[in-house]
């Protein structure tokens, strides 16, 4: 988020779940780097990254159009330069939607108060509450409204003029989000079981605070440079009330501290960025436990994860962009990376007593691209590269004592080792004035990735399973993009994707291990669109922060 590590030490399989903790509606825009594997972003960035990137703001600009005095011709007088915006420049929006759907209602107000090249300051609230989903065969689905707030502000100082400060905030919270397929509230499908838990309910909440200083000097050894500490805070806690009206409340808070550094340098051999980052996560956990009367049972040894727990993720990288020619392109990186976790208090699943140990890993990845132009012109290019990543193990994969897939309870797990991924990548290009268009296709090798295996052994009527690094398999995919400016303020975009992928892991309670499609693969994907912006840019034909012909390969 903001170019912040958004994953931390307790992130689960299935991370759809921390992703919504970001509003939609206080982001700028959303951008998917694809392939750059560990190198850049360290341990979980295997296919790439998603970098939320927030609103900030808005500020009024100098026109850019010159003007000349009254009946002169421009030859006859230099241009004047516009007049320097002075003064407060204040802006703001509203907006409300509401769905029939979910009975759901969300309301959105922000501003923005600046001085061009001095200051700026943003502000945003968000508000929803969703009520229950209707379904056409199933009807009212009981229980699955929730409500949701989101609160983000931005300041932006400018210390001079290729120096600038900013101070950020952005923070979410949910309440009440039912899993209500564990609950008698649920509604059976297609064969699927009702739950026999009375009460099943999650609360999160997360914010992200930072502060960045950035510069771009004329002089010295870089030409730019990024200085961030951030604190990421994030809690979760999960409500349970049993058949017999027992209730328990397991959570955990998890405060992250980051600190990145990062350069940018234009040498004799190409454009060179480098730098380094430190994260360090402080967890508590718990479990308490509630009798049917409501009074206080007892506190378990550890919540979802182990108690009183750190983890510490430190990196340092490079990435150098060499032209080797005036048609081709080398980009050469490599990422040093250093994690270690403590683990406080955890329960051992055979004898029940409080456990702990710590354990620590290194990792060198490498990536190497090339980017070839086929014409003089540079509009048709051809790109190959390989690169490696990897995946340290978390708390989650060390510690965890929860359940897991339906009638299981996972169980902490020792001496786990890094998940290796080699990926090779290779397609065509074309960009022009009216036409942008790529072919991509990819191949992952996946070695040693942690998966769930069962034990054989029976706790409180649930399968034990564990982490081990006992899953080997690949995935591969096609991408197709375009984008066409048929005329002049009308555009036709699509994508299309397919996926593939296999995995060894353990489908069942059983100790037999076989190969089976790779889990959340994406199916087979496309997407068209028409888009029409007015000739003055003031309204356009999709919703869009910016009217502007949408630049998917920008990045690449």
């Amino acid at each position: 988020m903001d170019g912040i590590r958004l994953n931390n030490s307790v992130f689960r399989d299935g991370p759809n779940q921390y992703f919504s903790t970001i509003d939609p509606l206080s982001l700028s825009s959303i951008e998917v780097v694809k392939g750059q594997g560990s190198f850049l972003y360290g341990s979980d960035a295997i296919g790439g990254i998603v970098n939320a990137l927030t609103k900030g703001p808005i500020y009024m600009e100098p026109p850019t159009v010159t003007t000349t005095r009254s009946g002169k011709s421009p030859k006859e007088v230099a241009p004047v330069a516009p007049p320097v915006p002075t003064g407060p420049y204040i802006t703001g929006a509203a907006s409300t939607r509401y769905a029939t759907a979910e009975d759901s209602w969300m309301g959105r107000l922000e501003g923005s108060i600046s001085e061009y090249n001095k200051y700026g300051f943003y502000i945003g609230v968000t508000g929803r509450t969703y009520g229950d989903l209707h379904a056409a065969e199933l009807g009212d689905l009981s229980h699955t409204g929730y409500d949701e707030l989101g609160i983000d502000a931005k300041l932006e100082v400018f210390l001079a003029d290729d120096l600038k400060l900013t101070v950020a905030h952005n923070q979410f919270i949910q309440d009440d989000v039912w899993r209500t397929h564990r609950t008698i509230y649920a509604v059976p499908y297609a064969g699927s079981t009702v739950g026999n838990e009375l009460e099943h309910y999650f609360d999160q909440d997360r914010y992200l605070s930072y502060i960045r200083l950035e510069g771009t000097p004329d002089t010295g050894f870089a030409d730019r440079w990024q200085l961030t500490l951030s604190h990421h805070w994030q809690s979760e806690d999960n409500h349970r009330k049993a058949a017999d009206h027992t209730s328990r409340v397991d959570g955990f808070d998890v405060s992250t501290w980051g600190i990145d550094l990062q350069f940018e340098t234009l040498t004799s051999i190409g454009t060179l960025t480098y730098g380094a980052n430190y994260y360090f996560d402080n967890v508590d956990s718990f479990s308490d436990r509630y009798k049917a009367d409501g009074s206080f049972n007892r506190s378990a040894i550890q919540g979802p994860v182990a108690d009183d727990s750190e983890y510490h993720l430190a990196g340092v990288y490079f990435q150098d962009l060499v032209a080797l020619s005036d048609r081709l392109d080398l980009t050469l990186g490599g990422r040093y990376t250093y994690a270690a976790a403590d683990v406080g208090k955890a329960q051992d699943p055979i004898s029940g007593d409080e456990i702990s140990f710590d354990d620590d890993w290194h990792d060198f990845s490498g990536s190497a691209r090339l980017l070839y132009s086929v014409d003089e012109a540079k509009r048709f290019k051809i790109f190959t590269g390989v690169s490696q990543s990897f995946r340290a193990p978390n708390l989650s994969d060390l510690s965890r004592l929860d359940t897991a897939r339906s009638n299981e309870l996972e169980t902490p797990s020792q001496g786990l080792d890094p998940e290796k991924y080699l990926t090779a990548e290779a397609g065509i290009r074309w960009s022009s004035e009216r036409l942008s268009t790529s072919l991509t296709y990819f191949y992952t090798d996946i070695s040693d990735m942690i998966v769930r295996a069962p034990t054989g052994r029976v706790i409180d009527g649930l399968d034990e399973v564990t982490k081990l690094n006992a899953g080997d398999g690949y995935v591969q995919g096609i991408e197709f993009e375009f984008n066409w400016q048929f005329a002049d303020d009308w555009h036709l975009y699509g994508s299309i994707a397919w996926q593939d992928g296999q995995v060894e892991g353990y489908p069942d309670s059983t100790t037999r291990r076989v190969e089976e499609p790779l889990s959340r693969l994406l199916p087979i994907t496309g997407l068209a669109g028409l888009r029409w912006d007015s000739p003055s840019r003031r309204y356009c034909g999709r919703q869009r922060t910016h009217c502007r012909p949408p630049r998917p390969f920008e990045r690449l």
